[in-house]
């Protein structure tokens, strides 16, 4: 806590009020809480969409020593751990079973909100009160409506790669290694998270980074206590082997639910360029690689002015124990390589946001939380652009070539590295102002 976080007493008139605020912000956030938890039992009651039937068909497989990876179309496309992690809920049946992990998803969802607003407070030194948190919960929860809707009405299993990646970042000073373990978890889970692990490298972080190797192998190859080492080593190949196919820009193998990297569905700005530059015989990766890396380097540029603006290195004197001393800096990046993920990937889709969680956490954190000094604009006009880009075009039919033209060109994405720079602008800004010695000595040259 700092000197310019107010501490209002809590026997007096303002305390009164902030105790009423409080109890206002809990009663909202369980209000809307209840609305996604609505949906969530809805959409398990039918289970007619969403990717959960795929896991439940897999577990299923895997009970009776059947193929899951030719269950229920083909739709399983992810390693064997999953599958093997659900298959206590196929005794349940299809709808019951949607429901108990719904409820788990939630419970994970709310732990993940618990780490996200004690990083934001630890590394910002501000206030982690009830009504501090009750409010970042609720913003974060409303910037978030249509994935925490998504991940929890279609069964999906994002809360488990946004668990290992809350548990990580906050071990990660104290407990480098566990921390690391833990980013193993999401590692398994979707192939793409290995640029977390990339991150940390760059970072010098090697106990986290081994940890994340060991983490990963260990969950990857969990199931083989039931399927065996070498069935368990078949079924992660031909896992990745799906994932090398998106990456080179081939179809889907007979059998398999694989979409190609130009669905239309694909939000990512790779798959926009894979869209524009389409051929017969499908997009060269080459040239889709081409168009996609000067968008790239235009948003780290863009984040290295605003870096340097705020007198913090981002190459300089970083690396290894070095990275314990702004620990704002690392909460800030490990939330822009986050949004990078979800923005560069060979396919990204609208429920994938829900792992923004902790981005969106901090941006609440920033905007909501009173420091003098503050510059919050920049911020505020990202995550306005980013929610209004995210749901306009409306989808009624009058609306459907616009809506489909956006998405063409992934419109919303665009706007989400908007708000991406506004955060760094933001969150700096709010780091500096707790004081001169959270700043770093001097800019990257």
């Amino acid at each position: 806590m700092t000197q310019h976080d107010p501490i209002i007493p809590v026997g007096g008139p303002q305390g009164a009020q902030r105790t009423r605020m409080a109890v206002v912000a809990w009663i909202a956030f369980a209000a809307l809480w209840g609305f996604f938890l609505f949906r969530m039992y809805r959409g398990a009651v039918t289970t007619e969409t969403g990717d959960f039937r795929d896991f439940y068909f897999a577990a299923e497989a895997l009970t009776t020593g059947a193929d899951p990876y030719t269950s229920n179309r083909g739709g399983y496309l992810y390693p064997p751990f999953i599958a093997w992690l659900l298959q206590p809920l196929v005794g349940l049946g299809l709808a019951k079973g949607a429901i108990v992990w719904g409820l788990v998803n939630t419970a994970l969802t709310m732990l993940c909100l618990t780490l996200s607003v004690r990083c934001a407070a630890r590394a910002l030194r501000g206030p982690c009160d009830s009504l501090t948190v009750a409010a970042v919960w609720l913003l974060a929860s409303a910037l978030m409506l249509g994935a925490v809707q998504s991940e929890l009405e279609h069964g999906q299993t994002d809360a488990v790669i946004l668990l290992g990646l809350c548990v990580c970042l906050y071990l990660l000073d104290r407990f480098p290694a566990l921390a690391g373990f833990a980013l193993g978890l999401a590692l398994i889970v979707k192939h793409h998270a290995v640029v977390m692990l990339a991150y940390l490298i760059v970072r010098g972080r090697w106990k986290a980074g081994v940890g994340a190797v060991v983490g990963g192998l260990c969950f990857a190859f969990l199931p083989a206590v039931q399927l065996g080492f070498t069935q368990t080593a078949a079924y992660l190949g031909r896992s990745y082997g799906y994932l090398l196919r998106l990456f080179g820009g081939g179809g889907a193998p007979e059998g398999v639910n694989l979409h190609p990297i130009t669905w239309e569905l694909s939000i990512s700005i790779t798959s926009a360029m894979a869209r524009l530059l389409e051929r017969p015989e499908g997009p060269s990766m080459g040239a889709v690689g081409a168009a996609t890396l000067p968008v790239a380097a235009a948003v780290f540029g863009a984040t290295w002015l605003v870096y340097r603006k705020h007198r913090t290195p981002m190459f300089i004197g970083r690396g290894g124990r070095r990275e314990r001393g702004d620990p704002a800096v690392v909460l800030l990046e490990w939330c822009g390589v986050i949004i990078g993920l979800l923005a560069f990937s060979p396919q990204s889709i609208t429920r994938h946001t829900y792992i923004m969680l902790p981005a969106m956490v901090l941006a609440s954190y920033v905007l909501l939380v009173k420091r003098p000094g503050v510059s919050k604009w920049p911020l505020l006009v990202g995550v306005v652009g980013y929610q209004l880009a995210a749901r306009l075009p409306p989808g009624e039919e009058a609306f459907r070539p616009a809506l489909e033209a956006w998405r063409y060109i992934s419109g919303a994405t665009w706007f989400l590295l908007l708000m991406w720079v506004g955060l760094a602008w933001s969150t700096l800004s709010f780091a500096r102002a707790g004081g001169p010695e959270s700043a770093r000595s001097a800019p990257d040259s």
